[in-house]
């Protein structure tokens, strides 16, 4: 018995009625006799600890600093809005100050005085102010990138995200072979950042010299082919717009990136309805899953992978002008069933953050869809792309190389030789019979050859190798 171990005897004490468990809190037994579920006790945050004013003044009695909660973190609505708010209503008193004395924003020529060249310059940047900027404040409490800590990133209304994705579309071009952005979500009323998918062959360049280019004061580097993100300042204090620049490592790989990410969450959505069909269909293609091995990929061609899973490339092709379009291609595959939308399923387990997402499902849920086919896309996908005697080879593989090593293994080579666990002459021995028989192929294949019958052969072949090893068995 360990000496940890609580002793029991006929002098022993027992638990009263004021015995305190410290495992389930309850009376009546020692924490050792507790045979209860522990339960969950919700203990105050430090924040509302130091909140109460009993320790406040204890604090203070005592000469220790203060530790009062500062009022901003009090608030809900977050200090960026704050400071937002109060800069918009500073420039609406200077604008009211200006018409108050007559001054007007006007742009001067280069004869104007100095006076009147600073008057006008400081109307022009109001002017700009509210016209470039105004948009942005009213859509300050839906942020727009999120892979920057600090600044505050409003989304951006669709004349000025397409102006800046002009701008920066020539930037890239000069440092890429390909730059473009996938195809917006129809109807869109504002981005939250400015997506861009490149490729080079080689030569990459730096993240500096991308930095640069964009004229972006932040940035999160990323090496290789992955997604940098770079923060660019907009007019105002604190205030930026988020850029992100995916590289691609080849040139297919941007077209398929290039149409999995178009029309905001398409690419996800088709991806969780061929889930639902028992496929795997991603950015890289179309793979066919077979627990616990890989999954076995299939095709790269959206060309061939969108027909074969029921959708029309052609009517892809020709774009959407409206979410009820998309919504309507998305849902006309024949093996697309209602019950995938329901919340048991992982397409119709959907976050409200995902908005276009969100959308389609709650859409999906409210049409009258018809019986799905009954063809088992899983099995003819193999047939499809010409995969089926491949995979059918993997998987005879994999089941042979199982069953070896249910019949081989160290532990029935160590009982059969009396080696208890001497592990060194068990592999001693172990190495000897497959030298003998070929390696594990040719163990793997007298295995598959003789069924149950291959134990006795087994035997012998591992006591011959003990004798010619000259091992002794284990005393």
């Amino acid at each position: 018995m360990s000496k940890y171990a609580p002793h029991h005897s006929s002098s022993s004490a027992r638990a009263t009625s004021s015995t305190i468990c410290q495992k389930c809190l309850k009376t009546g037994h020692f924490t050792y006799q507790c045979k209860n579920k522990p339960p969950y006790v919700s203990r105050p945050s430090r924040t509302q600890q130091l909140e109460k004013p009993s320790v406040l003044a204890k604090l203070k009695e005592t000469g220790k600093p203060s530790v009062e909660v500062p009022a901003e973190f009090k608030q809900k609505s977050g200090t960026a809005n704050k400071i937002l708010e109060a800069k918009e209503k500073e420039r609406e008193k200077e604008k009211q100050k200006d018409k108050e004395t007559g001054k007007r924003a006007r742009s001067t020529s280069s004869s104007s005085g100095s006076d009147s060249g600073s008057d006008s310059s400081d109307s022009s940047d109001s002017d700009s102010d509210s016209s470039s900027r105004g948009p942005l404040l009213s859509l300050t409490i839906n942020m727009g990138g999120s892979a920057f800590l600090t600044g505050n990133f409003p989304r951006l209304p669709p004349a000025l995200y397409h102006s800046f994705k002009d701008r920066h579309t020539s930037v890239l071009k000069t440092l890429y072979t390909l730059v473009a952005t996938p195809v917006e979500a129809p109807e869109k009323v504002d981005h939250g950042d400015i997506d861009f998918i490149v490729w080079k062959e080689s030569d990459l360049p730096s993240h500096d010299t991308v930095t640069k280019a964009l004229g972006a004061t932040m940035v999160n580097p990323m090496d290789g082919p992955r997604t940098s993100n770079y923060a660019v300042a907009l007019p105002g204090d604190d205030n930026y717009y988020q850029v992100d620049v995916h590289v691609c490592a080849a040139e297919e790989e941007f077209h398929r990136t290039m149409f999995f990410h178009s029309y905001g969450d398409m690419g996800m959505i088709l991806g969780l309805i061929a889930r639902g069909m028992g496929l795997h269909l991603g950015v890289h293609g179309l793979k066919y899953p077979q627990p616990p091995h890989p999954a076995w990929h299939l095709s790269s061609k959206f060309d061939d992978i969108l027909p074969f899973l029921g959708w029309d490339i052609r009517r892809f092709e020709e774009g959407f002008g409206t979410r009820a379009e998309l919504y309507q291609w998305l849902s006309s595959s024949p093996y697309i069933r209602p019950e995938m939308f329901t919340s048991a399923n992982s397409v119709g387990k959907v976050k409200p953050e995902r908005k276009m997402y969100y959308d389609f499902v709650e859409w999906a849920q409210k049409q009258d869809m018809p019986p799905a086919s009954t063809t088992s896309l899983k099995e003819a996908a193999l047939d499809h792309f010409g995969k089926r005697e491949e995979v059918e080879a993997f998987l005879r593989g994999k089941a042979a190389q199982a069953k070896y090593k249910a019949a081989f293994n160290g532990k029935l080579v160590a009982e059969w030789a009396d080696l208890g666990q001497d592990w060194r002459s068990v592999k001693i021995i172990m190495d000897r019979v497959r030298s003998e028989c070929g390696g594990d192929e040719g163990l793997s294949r007298l295995v598959g050859e003789k069924g149950d019958e291959v134990t006795p052969i087994l035997i012998n072949l591992v006591q011959s190798a003990k004798g010619s090893c000259g091992i002794r068995e284990h005393e």
